[in-house]
């Protein structure tokens, strides 16, 4: 004689324990964008400014060392992939309109990669091997990147560095969580503009200008 059915369907269990387990994702997920607005909200008060959240992506806006600062999360299309990353920025003068560009490299970069005739360097070893780095004055290179500062920068695994005409900008993988960590790519970025600043004035024609900013595209 044949077993009498269970009361529970054997299949629902299983049900249950994926109910269960997207639950418990949803919870950690909220528990983890909780903990990062905190943090945040720790930066919003370093930068005396306020946490904004726009379209779901967390923002702060205020001032650094004197310099209107921005920090946010932003996803950008490279080549039609998706890549989700932090970047600040800090609007600073630029009287030589200096354009420079720097990217950290991978592991595997450093290995494989060598530096061509007619890139930027610093003349320090260690620093020239582990970044990519491009400037429309290539003199002007040991100014901004100071030995302090490139010792900061080798810290920053990932990194991405903008000089524009009026601003200093950087971007980081994914979403940096630690204020500490965004208080640190911010003094960083605040001592290189700090450094701009310095050089003379230069005077460049606007057709000049967007060349020069093309390096940028071209080099990293």
């Amino acid at each position: 004689m044949p077993d009498a059915p269970g009361l529970v369907p054997t299949w629902l269990g299983g049900v249950l324990l994926a109910a269960l387990a997207a639950l418990l994702g949803v919870a950690a997920w909220g528990w983890w964008r909780r903990a990062l607005r905190s943090n945040w909200l720790s930066v919003a008060h370093g930068l005396e400014g306020a946490l904004e959240a726009v379209d779901g992506r967390l923002r702060v806006r205020g001032h650094y060392r004197g310099m209107p600062a921005f920090v946010g999360e932003a996803v950008s299309y490279e080549g039609g992939v998706p890549y989700a990353h932090t970047r600040g920025a800090l609007d600073a003068p630029n009287p030589a309109h200096l354009i420079l560009g720097l990217r950290r490299k991978s592991v595997l970069e450093e290995m494989t990669t060598q530096r061509n005739a007619d890139t930027a360097a610093t003349g320090d070893a260690d620093f020239d091997r582990a970044f990519f780095l491009v400037a429309s004055l290539p003199d002007a290179v040991g100014v901004v990147l100071e030995p302090h500062t490139r010792r900061a920068l080798l810290t920053q695994a990932g990194s991405e560095w903008f000089v524009r005409p009026a601003s200093v900008e950087w971007r980081r993988p994914g979403t940096l969580r630690s204020a500490r960590d965004i208080m640190a790519m911010l003094a960083v970025a605040a001592d290189v503009a700090s450094a701009v600043g310095t050089l003379p004035d230069r005077a460049l024609r606007p057709a000049d200008a967007r060349a020069e900013e093309e390096i940028l595209n071209a080099g990293l």
